[in-house]
């Protein structure tokens, strides 16, 4: 609860909606909600992410549950156009990282829209 404290009071210094947080802001926020030195917070925000990278990598899931899960699909090959020259292109199979929010998360984000919604009528 105090680190959604802090981040709500970091909010009203950044411009309302659609503010992109960096690496450095999530791990100020993070280091003052734990009392942890920012280079220890960095450390551990880094090996988080690169674990997740690795995993997802190798065909892994991995899930926090409420925040959501990262897991890897593969997108069928099929035949695309080129726009400019409208030649018919064989498009390849590949593989694409996805991340499917949590319940929470996403139930929080809609009762964040609806709240809005609500203050601009």
């Amino acid at each position: 609860m105090c680190a959604n404290i802090r981040l709500l009071e970091y909010k009203k210094t950044k411009p309302l909606g659609g503010y992109n947080m960096n690496l450095q802001e999530l791990v100020d926020i993070v280091a003052d909600g734990t009392s942890q030195p920012k280079t220890t917070t960095r450390k551990v925000i880094k090996s988080a992410l690169d674990t997740i990278l690795e995993e997802v990598t190798k065909g892994g899931r991995v899930s926090i549950v409420g925040f959501g899960a990262f897991y890897q699909i593969s997108r069928k090959g099929r035949i695309g156009r080129n726009p400019q020259t409208g030649e018919v292109v064989k498009i390849k199979t590949t593989k694409v990282p996805r991340f499917r929010a949590g319940k929470v998360f996403r139930a929080l984000v809609k009762k964040r829209r609806i709240k809005k919604e609500e203050e601009e009528e």
